[in-house]
């Protein structure tokens, strides 16, 4: 039986739930029908995601709540705001998370600071590995906003020591935007940054305070004369014309772009390296039967020693074209790759002759990891392996027992990330072909990425 197929079951018996008033399965179709899904040949229906979100959201349930306030943001936002509060009331974590960036930034709200950062200390107190899952927890960047609030007095009463608190106890449960900001005293993500009006993306870094002592400097000099920083390959926009034919053919109109995974330089640079090498061991190879020619030459038949006579240079052109194989089979490979994330999906094509393509909704991924080498983690880059219960049935060589396994990326915590920040769980397959996930996670609205 095929995924399609499958997942086809598995749709089918959910929306039957939720017909019968299921809660949980209406917020799972209500979001499917909100996003679109293309394997199951569903195109966005606001009219029925927001059917089924009303629906779910009569009987109580959360998530329909929230996602019901994220369909009726545009043109509703005070229905919006209540059901938001309404969730937040009963401690919604991802409802308290949109407050607060909402009330912060005054988007669809009057800014209100001090709402902020009352929002966003729930927010973080309740936004726990055990209660959003290990890995979502670990790159969720928002969690830094409290305390940066905290380090500069936006909203509350300046408290310094509370913030580098609140960043260790993040830091030590594994979240890495925590991490970091405590380590190097640097707000570094642009996204969290333009929360408070800072722009990491031409001046660099926002400099909070010297780890060293933990410290609170003075930011605003610090952070108006650090150089620009415009041309870092992380904040690039990516158009569509960058992208070969066969995936601009593939996007469909009105898909925005948010990343794409490049291979970092090493890769370029291990490729040279690796023709280099062959070179070398073949002008070895070379100096070698030139020493010791009279001994070699004797052990061989005359045919072959003539040729090898007639073409001392032989080693020299046969490891160099290993070698050369070698790096036109890696650059070969860079040049037809493209790994991208869009608002909706993740797609992965590679292959010259044969192209093969993996394209997920967000909601088909189960987690994403990342895996670095020392000097992957000193140059930021490294492999993420993308767990879905869709892959497990697929004949794609990288993926296995339901993993895909994607080839060496600059960035990689980014980009998985913008997978986390984008991935929900309406429903997995299961053998059972029963629904999985008792949550949906915070839907692509509301700014929480933008």
């Amino acid at each position: 039986m095929s995924t399609d197929i499958q997942n086809s079951e598995v749709f089918h018996q959910l929306q039957q739930q939720a017909d019968q008033g299921d809660g949980h399965a209406c917020a799972k179709v209500g979001h499917i029908f909100a996003t679109g899904d293309s394997s199951l040949g569903i195109a966005p229906d606001h009219a029925l995601s927001i059917q089924y979100y009303e629906k779910g959201a009569q009987t109580g349930n959360l998530p329909c709540k929230y996602g019901l306030a994220a369909a009726s943001m545009a043109e509703q936002p005070d229905k919006a705001i209540s059901l938001l509060e309404d969730c937040a009331r009963q401690n919604y974590v991802w409802s308290l998370a949109t407050l607060g960036d909402l009330y912060l930034r005054g988007r669809h709200v009057t800014q209100d600071s001090q709402k902020a950062c009352q929002y966003l200390e729930q927010y973080t107190t309740l936004c726990r590995p055990d209660t959003v899952g290990e890995h979502t927890f670990k790159v969720r960047w928002d969690l830094v906003l409290y305390p940066i609030c905290l380090l500069l007095g936006i909203g509350c009463q300046k408290d310094e020591a509370k913030a580098m608190k609140v960043l260790k106890e993040l830091a030590d449960l594994g979240n890495l935007s925590a991490s970091d900001t405590l380590h190097t005293g640097k707000l570094n993500d642009w996204m969290a940054a333009k929360r408070f009006n800072f722009d990491t993306k031409t001046n660099g870094p926002v400099f909070l305070f010297n780890p060293a002592t933990q410290l609170p400097a003075t930011q605003t000099a610090a952070f108006a004369a650090r150089p620009p920083r415009i041309n870092n390959p992380q904040y690039q926009v990516v158009h569509k014309e960058h992208l070969d034919r066969f995936l601009q053919r593939t996007l469909i109109p009105d898909e925005p772009i948010l990343m794409r995974g490049v291979f970092p330089r090493i890769y370029t640079v291990d490729s040279v390296l690796w023709l280099l090498a062959f070179l070398l061991t073949g002008r070895w190879v070379e100096h070698l039967m030139a020493l010791h020619g009279n001994e070699l030459y004797a052990a061989l038949p005359d045919k072959i020693y003539a040729f090898l006579y007639q073409y001392p240079q032989l080693p020299v052109v046969v490891f160099g074209l290993v070698g050369l194989f070698i790096f036109l089979q890696r650059m070969i490979r860079k040049w037809t790759t493209e790994i991208v994330l869009t608002n909706k999906r993740f797609i992965y094509k590679h292959g010259l002759f044969h192209i093969e393509m993996v394209q997920m909704n967000f909601w088909q991924i189960e987690h994403s990891d990342v895996t670095q080498s020392m000097l992957g983690s000193w140059l930021d880059y490294g492999r993420v392996r993308i767990q879905s219960w869709a892959l497990q049935h697929g004949e794609d060589p990288a993926s296995q027992h339901g993993a895909l396994v994607l080839p060496l990326i600059s960035h990689p915590y980014l980009f998985s990330r913008l997978i986390e920040d984008n991935r929900q769980l309406p429903y997995k397959s299961g053998q059972q072909g029963q629904g999985g996930g008792q949550q949906v996670p915070m839907p692509m609205w509301g700014g929480m990425r933008h």
